[in-house]
C-alpha cells in the first residue's frame, strides 16, 4: 500500500459522522510515530524528510493540533502517549466572548424573574459544543446552545459538528445549567456532565457552589439599552456581577 494512502486514510476518518478525536489519536499513535525520530529518554522530533503539502505532512500537524486538545503525556522512555483527558483551557478573552453571548442570546430571558434571582451554574466542561446524543435536552437550553433536541437512549455519544472547533475557539469550554424552562425552575442540582465513560455524571458539589450564581431577566443585554434608566443601571450591576463571577471561576478552575 502507498505510504501516503494510509495518512490519506487517517485524515478522511475525521470527516466521518462518528469521530471521536481521542479514539482517533489513540488509533493512529503508532501512524504518527512514523513521522517522528524519537530517540530513547528524549523527546520526540518530525522528521525531517516530510514534504510540505503531502498527506505524511498534512497528517503529521494534524495529528499534534488534535493531541494539544487532551492533557496528554508522552513517555519518552518507553515511546508511549497517555491521554489524561480532554483539556478545558480557557482564556479571559474567550470568557468574555462567552458572557457577551450569553447575555445577548434570543430572548431566553422572558423565562426568568425581573426580580427575584434564578439559580445559574456556570463551569468549564471539556465537552462544551458537542452534540451530545442519546440525552433528552431541555428546548430552552437547546435553543441557546444551537443543539438538537435528542431523546433519551442507552447509550451516549459525543459528536463534533462542523461549528464544534469555532465555538470552542471562540468561547472556550463555557456550559452552564439553570434558569426557568417551562415557567419551572430548573434545579441547577441536577446538573450532569458526561464522563470518560459516556455516561451521566453528576457536577460534583465543590464545581457546583463555585459555580452557582443568582441572575433575573435584566441580565439580558437588551437592557443595556433601555430608555428606563432604573432597568438600565440594573442591567449593568447585574452583567458587572456575572462578568466578575466568571472570572473567579475561571481563575480557582485553572489552579486544579
Amino acid at each position: 500500500m502507498n505510504d501516503e494512502y494510509v495518512y490519506f486514510i487517517a485524515l478522511s476518518e475525521i470527516n466521518g459522522d462518528d469521530f471521536n478525536p481521542k479514539e482517533w489519536l489513540i488509533d493512529n499513535f503508532e501512524l504518527y510515530k512514523s513521522t517522528l525520530i524519537w530517540p530513547l529518554n528524549l523527546p520526540p522530533i518530525n522528521r525531517s524528510n516530510m514534504i510540505k503539502g503531502t498527506f505524511r505532512e498534512k497528517f503529521n500537524s494534524t495529528y499534534e493540533i488534535r493531541l494539544e486538545e487532551f492533557e496528554h503525556v508522552l513517555n519518552n522512555e518507553n515511546r508511549t502517549l497517555v491521554i489524561k483527558g480532554a483539556t478545558t483551557k480557557t482564556t479571559k478573552d474567550q470568557t468574555l466572548q462567552f458572557l457577551y453571548y450569553f447575555v445577548t442570546s434570543h430572548s431566553w430571558y422572558k423565562h426568568l424573574n425581573w426580580e427575584i434571582p434564578t439559580d445559574f451554574v456556570f463551569f468549564l466542561d471539556r465537552n462544551a459544543w458537542l452534540q451530545v446524543d442519546g440525552l433528552h435536552r431541555s428546548s430552552f437550553l437547546d435553543d441557546f446552545m444551537g443543539i438538537e433536541t435528542v431523546h433519551e437512549e442507552e447509550r451516549i455519544t459525543l459528536n463534533e459538528t462542523s461549528e464544534t472547533k469555532k465555538l470552542q475557539e471562540k468561547y472556550g469550554f463555557w456550559n452552564f445549567n439553570g434558569g426557568r424552562i417551562r415557567g419551572l425552575e430548573n434545579e441547577i442540582e441536577s446538573t450532569f456532565i458526561v464522563n470518560d465513560n459516556l455516561e451521566k455524571e453528576l457536577l460534583s458539589p465543590d464545581k457546583l457552589e463555585l459555580g452557582k450564581i443568582g441572575l433575573t431577566a435584566l441580565i439580558h443585554g437588551s437592557f443595556r439599552y433601555s430608555d428606563n434608566e432604573e432597568y438600565k443601571e440594573k442591567h449593568l450591576q447585574e452583567f458587572e456581577k456575572l462578568k466578575n463571577h466568571l472570572l473567579l471561576v475561571l481563575a480557582i478552575s485553572s489552579l486544579k
